[in-house]
């Protein structure tokens, strides 16, 4: 790739596919006007332009490759005492020796909290993705790196801004980064669970807004893409084994596209990085536990038919929901508006894929179907809303005679949908938000810690295909963080948890370190060592999906 191709990777001009071509790279010539930038030897982003993308993209490309969006999932409680992040380890275990990655909405860097007694700071690398230079990392082609030097060097100066021009403009990385790893401001008592770890962090470049638009994605909605991400943790994978320092990932993103099943390009790529020597790698489960955002049946002869009733809000026009259906069964759904007509009806055939679209007054609703979606190997409706009415649309669902059916339903993230759009007989189980169903990462939930009782908004389990998910349950409510202004906010949500969760597992690499038990320096044997440690309550079976395999303090 030389400066002229790159431009296409943050081009609107271009749209991104996120593909697996396994090192050959013969694969990318079937597509004219195009270019690719690699993630690894087995993924990369296709990058082609986009008025290829249509109504009928889904259909042309595959719903496997078109990148998910994904959302914040930290948001400031009030004005609340919080509870110090503080590590149940001895106080040996600092994190010195560790590397803290983070991929969010980036970190101010001038925040006391991440700068050492000496004035000089404790993040290592940053990656912005949004300041396009030619001063990209190496290999990844896009988005400007700034080192620790250079860090040191804004520091000193009296503009900062001046010489690293890089902004956390929403603050979640920065609280991630300060549960995790924060230092004393001088003002409070140190605040992160390992303040001797030092940082590497990703500041995510914004979702592209053909991809905003083609998902009905509010515009003021905070949207990152599924390829951004990867290549994030990618670069934090690749420096990590630079400096020659264990990393501990730390995701608190969230998306509710996918089967939930962990199985699909991006559970993928985790499941074959986490599990390599040096790396620790977390993710987020999600707020959906509580936002009435997923439905679930199971019909079994001979009750085959089922109504689903889904309350659209008046702010809520454009939106997509993904309906799963587990496969021997086809799914026939009749969908009726408010007032009653009945507009159209999906029937369970042998058609492999189709794209349909229909129109009701000044609503259109584009259908894309697969009777089995190629990573998850079930039935898969995707139905994008335009223009939609406000009001109680019905969903009759059947499934196929004399064979049990099963589906689920989801709504968009809480961050992309207002409260005013929902499911009546909402199920919040199998809530944990993508990437946090694949399997080998530690998925963490969320839990207020004053009185133990599990968060109402933090996602739940298991998968979709019942695998045991979360995988262990952290403080995530009302925790003391860095915010944008210099100040100490109680913050609650899942990647507070995560961030919390990371800074225990660097302690534990110290530790291993210290003792040279170089073989516990992976996510695999990290986590049985979390859950050895984990606390248990009486009278309750783990793993279960609530709190997983019990709860760290």
């Amino acid at each position: 790739m030389n400066d002229r191709e790159r431009l296409k990777i943050i081009s609107e001009e271009y749209a991104d596919f996120v593909v697996e071509y396994d090192s050959d790279l013969n694969f990318f010539e079937r597509y004219q006007n195009s270019t690719y930038n690699l993630i690894n030897e087995k993924y990369a982003v296709l990058h082609i332009p986009v008025n290829y993308i249509n109504n009928n993209a889904i259909q042309e490309f595959g719903y496997h490759t078109m990148p998910k969006c994904f959302g914040l999932t930290a948001f400031i409680t009030g004005s609340v005492e919080g509870v110090k992040a503080h590590s149940v380890y001895s106080g040996e275990n600092t994190g010195k020796g560790i590397l803290i990655g983070i991929v969010d909405s980036g970190i101010d860097y001038r925040n006391p909290f991440f700068i050492k007694e000496d004035n000089t700071t404790k993040i290592e690398l940053l990656w912005d993705q949004s300041i396009d230079s030619n001063r990209y990392p190496v290999g990844f082609y896009y988005g400007t790196e700034y080192t620790e030097r250079e860090i040191n060097m804004a520091l000193q100066s009296d503009n900062p801004l001046e010489l690293v021009p890089s902004l956390d403009m929403i603050g979640e990385g920065t609280a991630m980064a300060g549960v995790a790893t924060g230092l004393s401001n001088n003002t409070i008592e140190t605040i992160g669970v390992v303040p001797g770890a030092s940082l590497a962090v990703v500041k995510l470049k914004t979702a592209k807004k053909y991809l905003v638009e083609f998902y009905g994605i509010p515009e003021h909605a905070v949207c990152y893409q599924q390829n951004d991400i990867m290549m994030g943790v990618e670069y934090l994978i690749r420096n990590a084994k630079r400096l020659g320092k264990p990393v501990v990932i730390c995701l608190g993103l969230s998306s509710s596209q996918s089967s939930h099943k962990g199985e699909d390009i991006m559970s993928n790529y985790f499941n074959e990085n986490a599990n390599q020597a040096g790396i620790c790698m977390l993710i987020a489960s999600g707020n959906e536990g509580d936002q009435m955002h997923h439905y679930y049946k199971s019909l079994i002869p001979p009750n085959t038919t089922d109504i689903v009733y889904l309350h659209v809000g008046r702010e809520d026009k454009n939106f997509t929901a993904e309906m799963w259906g587990f496969l021997p069964s086809l799914l026939n759904i009749m969908i009726i508006a408010p007032d009653g007509t009945q507009i159209y009806e999906i029937q369970a055939d042998f058609s492999s894929q189709r794209n349909i679209s229909v129109t009701y007054l000044e609503t259109v609703i584009y259908i894309d179907s697969y009777n089995s979606e190629k990573y998850s190997e079930q039935q898969l409706i995707m139905f994008r809303f335009r223009n939609m009415q406000e009001g109680i649309w019905r969903f009759v669902v059947s499934g196929t005679l004399n064979l049990r059916s099963e589906f689920h339903i989801w709504l968009p993230i809480r961050n992309f949908i207002t409260e005013e759009t929902y499911f009546f007989n909402a199920d919040p189980f199998t809530t944990i938000s993508a990437p946090g169903n694949a399997q080998f990462p530690i998925t963490v939930n969320s839990y207020e810690p004053v009185n133990i009782n599990l968060a109402p908004f933090t996602g739940r389990g298991f998968t979709s295909a019942n695998f045991p998910k979360p995988t262990i349950t952290a403080p995530g409510v009302n925790l003391l963080a860095p915010t944008l202004f210099n100040t100490v906010a109680p913050i609650s949500g899942s990647s507070l948890s995560t961030a919390y969760t990371a800074g225990i597992c660097a302690g534990l690499l110290e530790e291993s370190i210290r003792r040279k038990e170089r073989s516990i320096l992976n996510t695999a044997t990290v986590k049985n060592a979390l859950l050895i440690k984990a606390t248990r309550q009486k009278n309750t079976i783990y793993p279960n999906p609530e709190w997983g395999y019990g709860y760290i303090q």
